[in-house]
């Protein structure tokens, strides 16, 4: 039988390439997903707990920036779905 190579892959804990990020909320609760390629992680959390987590991260990345430099970033731009688009359309037509 052949020998068969397996790569070796090492994978530092704190690098995750976050492909995308999606929070949803009712009055009752938050739900939280982030996906990667085809896997995805999901949490459910309480607006209280929703609000601890966050002022953790805000505490954080305040401490980070203090101690390396400021961070600049900001949320993508989000497509207005309401635009009809240009050019020559494809699909169906009424």
């Amino acid at each position: 039988m052949p020998e068969q190579n397996e790569p070796n892959v090492e994978i530092d804990s704190p690098v995750y390439e976050l492909t995308n990020a999606h929070i949803r909320f009712t009055e009752d609760d938050f739900l939280v997903w982030f996906t990667s390629g085809r896997t995805g992680r999901q949490y459910h959390m309480t607006p209280r707990h929703a609000k601890r987590l966050f002022m953790l991260f805000k505490k954080n990345i305040q401490d980070y920036e203090k101690r390396y430099g400021e961070l600049t970033t900001r949320l993508p731009d989000i497509p207005d779905k309401t635009k009809k688009p240009e050019g020559r359309l494809i699909g169906f037509r009424p």
